[in-house]
């Protein structure tokens, strides 16, 4: 009699050390499905210990080779796929590196594979024609001959191949500045859905070796050049050549777009998910620097359905602002606070982001930051079943960042929109068209905001009188305690003016310098925005937009220092729409003339209006809706 397995795994022990991690993840996914999970070991070695508790608490069987099996699925390595698999009947068979779930993967007939048939159709990419891919064209290789023959075509073709380090290499068209991505950083199917060009001349004894990754690149739509003898292997689908024709075939094909890959056609059978299955999250990680990654974070994590669980590792201490907004969070030590090298830092955030994406099922990973880290990427990048989105705003001003070649490795790219975009001259707004854009993302919409005598009293101030909030921001690259002093001392010159000074929520001992103002420590401070009736200000994104689009007359005093985002322009765009006044932190001996007007009842209802007519729609729920589709469209 047969035994009946949902999953059947087939592989040879001896491999386990590196693909144990992935079976010891399945078999736990699996059980939280109540799935029926088989091992079948091909040769005789000791089992490994989280095996030996797996098979005690019934989460998985050992099947021995030659026994009749049923299985659903059958998961083989390279050695399985070689094997006598007579007596085992499977619907589907997948090679072992190419486990997705939404089983876009080589199909076999009675565990005997069949040559792939191929279609002119769209395949998984349609559930994400909306979503750009990254730009460039990648290039991989395999075996000697391959690399021989792409050294000849550098020397022709120097601004398309640098052929320094491993064989394993990726190439991208438009840039010599490559990824800081290692080949086993990468899971095969997320590798081949980035390639356009995939050769391919192994020994004969390492045909097994590559077979998964080569049925990835074609399950991935990638041109396949292969010798012609792989025809009996792999069918018609691969460009077959000869290695004498392998340059001048090369050449040509990147030459020629691939607009319209061939697609390996696949059966989408297999077994039902299990209505146990729990629903895999979203997990967000906002880069450190303050709140302002963290607001746009928690605007989209808000806004997304309800029946998707939302995790958020932040660098900052705001666990309690977040749960507050309904969201679970986990901290996450940013590199200053471990008094650790920047290596031995990126080593431990790779583990703990591991740690997480297992720990909460993220199906998705959603980064809000400048610099894309290679921690973040690998451990995103090395899963079928985990998707990356970099939340990329605009505006950057002279500053760049080298990690910016790493939205190549993202499923998505979102940039939040600007209200001065037409004033946008960064080294983003030439990569725009890598990127989907959504308007402005704001954390509160304006019925969130208190009353004026609400707001008014929970800060102690006196809702008669009139109020200023001073949030000239944190010591990023400038003095804010010299600046805020003299902003202070200027202000105290308007009799009954009362003085709001925004603090720092991430300081544990915030320095109280000024006596006679009142601190707010609130977040989200928009929401007290109605308390006050003008304020001096950064123009940083989330402040700059706020203030804009709540109506709150405005100082704006920006940071500008060439490493920061382009606040001047921000807020020189708004003074050119009479919406704000705009003055350098050197042209100090102005405020008082600009104070003076802005006291003026007319002149803030003035700017007021001129604000309100400036205020765009709040883009957070469509980011929101594109990473539900993201989550939706499943494994890489």
């Amino acid at each position: 009699m047969a035994v009946r397995y949902h999953k059947l795994f087939v592989f040879d022990p001896r491999d386990l050390p590196d693909r144990g991690r992935s079976l010891d993840r399945e078999i736990l996914k699996a059980a939280r499905s109540d799935l029926r999970i088989g091992l079948m070991p091909l040769a005789d070695s000791a089992v490994p210990t989280y095996l030996r508790e797996h098979l005690a608490q019934g989460r998985a069987r050992l099947t021995p080779p030659g026994r009749r099996v049923d299985a659903t699925l059958v998961v083989a390595d390279h050695a399985g796929m070689s094997a006598d698999l007579s007596r085992v009947k499977a619907e589907r068979i997948v090679p072992w590196d190419g486990l997705p779930e939404d089983d876009s993967a080589f199909v076999a007939e009675g565990a005997q594979a069949v040559s792939p048939a191929f279609a002119r159709r769209p395949g998984f990419a349609a559930d994400l024609r909306d979503l750009p891919r990254p730009l460039g064209t990648g290039i991989a290789w395999l075996s000697a001959p391959a690399l021989r023959v792409l050294r000849r075509l550098a020397e022709k073709r120097p601004e398309v191949f640098d052929l320094s380090g491993p064989t394993y290499r990726i190439f991208d068209w438009n840039s010599d500045a490559f990824s800081d991505l290692g080949f086993g950083d990468l899971a095969p199917s997320r590798l081949a859905r980035r390639l356009d060009v995939f050769v391919c001349f192994p020994a004969e004894e390492d045909w097994p070796r590559h077979d998964a990754l080569i049925r990835q690149a074609l399950v991935a739509g990638a041109r396949v050049v292969l010798p012609i003898h792989a025809e009996r292997r792999f069918g018609a689908g691969p460009i077959l050549c000869a290695p004498k024709d392998l340059a001048p075939r090369l050449l040509a094909l990147l030459d020629t777009p691939n607009d319209d890959p061939p697609r390996l056609h696949t059966a989408r059978t297999g077994a039902p998910r299990s209505r146990n299955r729990r629903r895999q999250s979203i997990l967000f990680m906002p880069a450190e620097g303050g709140f302002g990654h963290l607001a746009r974070t928690l605007a989209v994590g808000r806004r997304l359905s309800p029946s998707i669980p939302v995790v958020v590792a932040t660098q900052a201490p705001a666990i309690g602002s977040i749960e507050a907004l309904g969201l679970r969070a986990s901290y996450l030590p940013p590199m200053d606070l471990t008094a650790s090298s920047g290596a031995a830092w990126e080593a431990w955030l790779r583990h703990e982001l591991d740690r997480l994406i297992e720990t909460h099922d993220a199906g998705v990973v959603v980064f809000d930051g400048n610099h894309l880290r290679p921690a973040l990427v690998q451990a995103v990048a090395s899963r079928n079943g985990c998707r990356l989105a970099w939340m990329r705003r605009g505006l950057w001003g002279r500053s760049t960042s080298r990690f910016l070649r790493n939205a190549r490795w993202c499923d998505l790219v979102i940039e939040p929109g600007e209200i001065a975009v037409e004033r946008d001259r960064g080294v983003t707004a030439a990569r725009r068209d890598e990127a989907v854009e959504v308007a402005p993302v704001r954390l509160l919409e304006p019925t969130e905001l208190l009353s004026r005598p609400e707001a008014a009293a929970t800060l102690g101030l006196d809702p008669t009188g009139v109020s200023v909030l001073v949030q000239i921001g944190g010591g990023q690259r400038r003095d804010p305690v010299g600046l805020t002093d003299r902003v202070i001392a200027a202000l105290r010159r308007i009799p009954g003016l009362q003085i709001g000074l925004a603090e720092d929520g991430q300081t544990e001992h915030p320095l109280r310098l000024w006596p006679d103002v009142t601190y707010v420590s609130a977040f989200p401070l928009a929401r007290y925005y109605n308390a006050f009736d003008f304020s001096v200000s950064a123009a940083g994104y989330n402040t700059f937009l706020d203030v804009v689009s709540f109506g709150l007359p405005t100082i704006f005093v920006p940071n500008r220092h060439p490493s920061m985002d382009d606040q001047a322009a921000r807020a020189k765009y708004a003074q050119d729409h009479a919406a704000a006044f705009e003055l350098s932190a050197g042209d100090m001996a102005e405020f008082d003339k600009i104070v003076s007007l802005i006291m003026n009842d007319r002149a803030r209802a003035y700017l007021r209006n001129n604000c309100l007519r400036l205020a765009p729609e709040n883009g957070a729920a469509a980011a929101a809706r594109l990473l539900e589709r993201l989550l939706r469209a499943g494994p890489t």
